[in-house]
Protein backbone atom coordinates (compact mmCIF):
# COMPACT_ATOMS: atom_id res chain seq x y z
CA UNK A 1 0.00 0.00 0.00
CA UNK A 2 1.67 3.62 -0.95
CA UNK A 3 2.32 5.73 1.84
CA UNK A 4 2.12 9.50 2.09
CA UNK A 5 5.29 11.34 0.87
CA UNK A 6 6.71 12.31 3.95
CA UNK A 7 7.32 16.03 3.41
CA UNK A 8 4.03 16.11 2.68
CA UNK A 9 2.97 15.19 6.32
CA UNK A 10 3.94 18.94 7.75
CA UNK A 11 1.18 20.36 5.34
CA UNK A 12 -1.23 18.38 6.28
CA UNK A 13 -3.99 18.87 8.87
CA UNK A 14 -4.28 16.63 11.59
CA UNK A 15 -5.99 13.52 10.48
CA UNK A 16 -6.84 9.56 11.09
CA UNK A 17 -6.03 7.68 8.18
CA UNK A 18 -4.64 8.45 4.46
CA UNK A 19 -6.23 6.12 2.01
CA UNK A 20 -4.16 5.62 -1.56
CA UNK A 21 -6.73 5.67 -4.33
CA UNK A 22 -5.53 4.01 -7.39
CA UNK A 23 -5.10 5.55 -10.70
CA UNK A 24 -7.76 4.58 -13.20
CA UNK A 25 -5.81 5.64 -15.85
CA UNK A 26 -2.11 5.21 -16.56
CA UNK A 27 -1.42 8.77 -17.57
CA UNK A 28 -3.01 10.28 -15.16
CA UNK A 29 -1.60 13.67 -14.11
CA UNK A 30 -2.31 12.92 -10.36
CA UNK A 31 -0.89 10.20 -7.16
CA UNK A 32 -4.73 10.47 -4.87
CA UNK A 33 -5.18 10.10 -1.38
CA UNK A 34 -8.16 9.95 0.69
CA UNK A 35 -7.46 12.25 4.00
CA UNK A 36 -10.10 10.97 6.82
CA UNK A 37 -10.52 12.82 9.79
CA UNK A 38 -12.85 12.43 13.04
CA UNK A 39 -15.13 16.00 11.24
CA UNK A 40 -14.28 15.86 7.79
CA UNK A 41 -12.46 14.12 4.73
CA UNK A 42 -10.25 15.48 2.28
CA UNK A 43 -8.62 14.73 -1.17
CA UNK A 44 -4.81 15.34 -1.43
CA UNK A 45 -3.77 15.34 -5.65
CA UNK A 46 0.30 14.80 -5.61
CA UNK A 47 1.37 15.84 -9.13
CA UNK A 48 3.23 12.90 -10.81
CA UNK A 49 2.85 13.01 -14.15
CA UNK A 50 3.62 16.56 -15.38
CA UNK A 51 6.32 15.73 -18.15
CA UNK A 52 4.15 13.76 -20.21
CA UNK A 53 3.87 14.58 -23.74
CA UNK A 54 0.40 15.85 -23.33
CA UNK A 55 1.98 18.02 -20.45
CA UNK A 56 4.89 19.50 -22.57
CA UNK A 57 2.51 20.51 -25.08
CA UNK A 58 0.48 22.55 -22.72
CA UNK A 59 3.24 24.27 -21.50
CA UNK A 60 4.79 24.96 -24.78
CA UNK A 61 1.46 26.63 -26.20
CA UNK A 62 0.04 28.53 -23.29
CA UNK A 63 3.21 29.32 -21.31
CA UNK A 64 1.31 26.69 -18.13
CA UNK A 65 3.39 25.08 -15.96
CA UNK A 66 1.15 22.93 -14.07
CA UNK A 67 3.73 21.91 -11.21
CA UNK A 68 4.80 26.04 -10.47
CA UNK A 69 0.98 27.71 -11.46
CA UNK A 70 -0.69 25.24 -8.65
CA UNK A 71 -0.01 28.35 -6.17
CA UNK A 72 -2.62 30.24 -8.72
CA UNK A 73 -5.50 27.49 -7.85
CA UNK A 74 -6.81 29.42 -5.49
CA UNK A 75 -7.97 31.78 -8.47
CA UNK A 76 -9.37 29.14 -10.74
CA UNK A 77 -11.23 27.44 -8.34
CA UNK A 78 -12.70 30.62 -7.23
CA UNK A 79 -13.57 31.27 -11.25
CA UNK A 80 -15.20 28.27 -11.88
CA UNK A 81 -17.32 28.49 -8.81
CA UNK A 82 -19.07 31.17 -10.13
CA UNK A 83 -19.48 30.46 -13.64
CA UNK A 84 -20.77 26.68 -12.87
CA UNK A 85 -24.20 25.39 -11.51
CA UNK A 86 -22.11 22.33 -10.64
CA UNK A 87 -20.30 21.32 -7.52
CA UNK A 88 -17.20 22.27 -7.01
CA UNK A 89 -14.76 21.14 -4.08
CA UNK A 90 -13.19 24.21 -1.65
CA UNK A 91 -9.70 24.76 -2.60
CA UNK A 92 -8.35 23.90 1.15
CA UNK A 93 -4.88 24.30 0.38
CA UNK A 94 -2.48 24.46 -3.16
CA UNK A 95 1.16 25.16 -3.44
CA UNK A 96 3.61 24.06 -5.87
CA UNK A 97 6.64 22.08 -5.97
CA UNK A 98 10.15 23.68 -4.27
CA UNK A 99 13.32 23.33 -6.81
CA UNK A 100 15.61 23.10 -3.98
CA UNK A 101 14.28 20.72 -2.30
CA UNK A 102 14.73 16.78 -3.94
CA UNK A 103 11.97 14.47 -3.90
CA UNK A 104 9.13 17.56 -3.52
CA UNK A 105 6.42 18.17 -6.15
CA UNK A 106 3.20 20.20 -6.30
CA UNK A 107 -0.25 19.20 -4.51
CA UNK A 108 -3.77 20.12 -3.73
CA UNK A 109 -6.19 19.21 -1.17
CA UNK A 110 -9.58 19.92 -1.45
CA UNK A 111 -13.16 19.30 0.37
CA UNK A 112 -14.82 16.12 -0.34
CA UNK A 113 -17.87 15.79 -2.49
CA UNK A 114 -20.46 13.64 -2.29
CA UNK A 115 -21.15 12.21 -5.60
CA UNK A 116 -20.06 8.81 -7.62
CA UNK A 117 -17.61 8.09 -10.26
CA UNK A 118 -19.83 8.67 -13.53
CA UNK A 119 -19.05 4.78 -15.47
CA UNK A 120 -21.38 5.33 -18.71
CA UNK A 121 -22.32 8.71 -19.00
CA UNK A 122 -25.96 9.33 -20.21
CA UNK A 123 -27.59 11.91 -22.55
CA UNK A 124 -28.57 14.11 -19.41
CA UNK A 125 -25.33 14.44 -18.43
CA UNK A 126 -24.04 14.72 -21.88
CA UNK A 127 -26.75 17.88 -22.09
CA UNK A 128 -25.15 19.26 -18.45
CA UNK A 129 -21.62 18.88 -19.48
CA UNK A 130 -22.48 21.12 -22.82
CA UNK A 131 -24.50 23.14 -19.76
CA UNK A 132 -21.14 23.50 -17.90
CA UNK A 133 -19.09 24.19 -20.98
CA UNK A 134 -21.34 27.11 -22.70
CA UNK A 135 -21.89 29.29 -19.60
CA UNK A 136 -17.56 29.26 -19.42
CA UNK A 137 -17.86 30.21 -23.27
CA UNK A 138 -19.55 33.43 -22.15
CA UNK A 139 -16.92 34.77 -21.09
CA UNK A 140 -14.39 35.57 -23.23
CA UNK A 141 -11.16 37.79 -23.23
CA UNK A 142 -9.13 39.21 -26.02
CA UNK A 143 -6.19 38.28 -24.36
CA UNK A 144 -5.31 34.45 -23.51
CA UNK A 145 -2.50 31.97 -21.82
CA UNK A 146 -3.29 30.59 -18.44
CA UNK A 147 -6.46 31.90 -16.59
CA UNK A 148 -4.74 33.43 -14.19
CA UNK A 149 -2.50 35.46 -16.22
CA UNK A 150 -3.36 35.59 -19.85
CA UNK A 151 -0.43 37.41 -21.64
CA UNK A 152 -0.79 36.56 -24.94
CA UNK A 153 -2.44 38.78 -27.77
CA UNK A 154 -4.54 37.68 -31.38
CA UNK A 155 -1.83 37.37 -33.32
CA UNK A 156 0.12 34.99 -31.29
CA UNK A 157 -2.31 32.57 -31.20
CA UNK A 158 -1.45 31.47 -34.54
CA UNK A 159 2.13 31.76 -34.08
CA UNK A 160 2.07 29.40 -31.33
CA UNK A 161 -0.32 26.85 -32.58
CA UNK A 162 2.54 26.83 -35.81
CA UNK A 163 5.68 26.98 -33.62
CA UNK A 164 4.10 24.26 -30.90
CA UNK A 165 3.15 22.30 -34.42
CA UNK A 166 6.93 21.99 -35.86
CA UNK A 167 8.61 21.75 -32.28
CA UNK A 168 6.76 18.48 -31.62
CA UNK A 169 5.99 17.40 -35.01
CA UNK A 170 10.39 16.45 -34.97
CA UNK A 171 9.84 14.97 -31.49
CA UNK A 172 7.25 12.30 -32.74
CA UNK A 173 8.61 12.36 -36.59
CA UNK A 174 5.60 12.92 -38.21
CA UNK A 175 5.80 12.88 -42.02
CA UNK A 176 6.87 16.05 -43.35
CA UNK A 177 3.61 16.67 -46.26
CA UNK A 178 1.08 16.14 -42.66
CA UNK A 179 2.93 19.14 -41.08
CA UNK A 180 2.72 21.24 -44.22
CA UNK A 181 -1.06 20.42 -44.38
CA UNK A 182 -1.37 21.63 -41.19
CA UNK A 183 0.93 24.48 -40.75
CA UNK A 184 -0.58 25.43 -43.94
CA UNK A 185 -4.50 25.35 -42.50
CA UNK A 186 -3.01 27.54 -39.43
CA UNK A 187 -2.37 30.61 -41.56
CA UNK A 188 -6.48 30.78 -41.85
CA UNK A 189 -6.96 31.31 -38.26
CA UNK A 190 -8.21 34.35 -37.19
CA UNK A 191 -9.21 34.51 -33.18
CA UNK A 192 -10.57 37.74 -31.74
CA UNK A 193 -12.00 36.34 -28.61
CA UNK A 194 -10.80 33.87 -26.62
CA UNK A 195 -12.31 31.61 -23.47
CA UNK A 196 -11.61 29.17 -20.67
CA UNK A 197 -10.33 25.83 -21.75
CA UNK A 198 -10.42 22.81 -19.83
CA UNK A 199 -7.39 20.72 -21.77
CA UNK A 200 -7.60 17.58 -20.19
CA UNK A 201 -11.39 17.20 -20.43
CA UNK A 202 -12.92 13.69 -19.43
CA UNK A 203 -15.52 11.73 -17.58
CA UNK A 204 -13.51 11.15 -14.76
CA UNK A 205 -12.79 14.82 -13.66
CA UNK A 206 -16.83 14.91 -12.48
CA UNK A 207 -19.23 13.03 -10.11
CA UNK A 208 -22.77 11.75 -10.84
CA UNK A 209 -25.67 11.97 -8.41
CA UNK A 210 -29.14 10.29 -9.19
CA UNK A 211 -28.02 9.69 -12.94
CA UNK A 212 -27.38 13.47 -13.20
CA UNK A 213 -23.97 15.34 -13.67
CA UNK A 214 -23.82 16.67 -9.83
CA UNK A 215 -19.87 18.16 -9.53
CA UNK A 216 -16.69 18.72 -11.17
CA UNK A 217 -13.66 17.89 -8.87
CA UNK A 218 -10.73 18.29 -11.27
CA UNK A 219 -10.58 22.34 -11.99
CA UNK A 220 -7.34 23.32 -14.35
CA UNK A 221 -8.07 25.60 -17.22
CA UNK A 222 -6.04 27.66 -19.17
Amino acid sequence: MKQLPPWLLDELPSHETASYIPQKYDDSTHKLWLIKGKKFNLFLKVCSNTSSPFWKVIKHLFELNLSSDISSFHQQYSYIDKNTRLQVPELIKAKSSNADTVGRNAFILTSEISGNVIEEPNLMMVGQLAEHLAALHHKNNDQWGTLHKPIFNQQQWRERISDTLQSFAKQEEVPERYLNEALGACQYIISTQFIPLMPDLRWDQFLQKDDQLYALVAVSYT
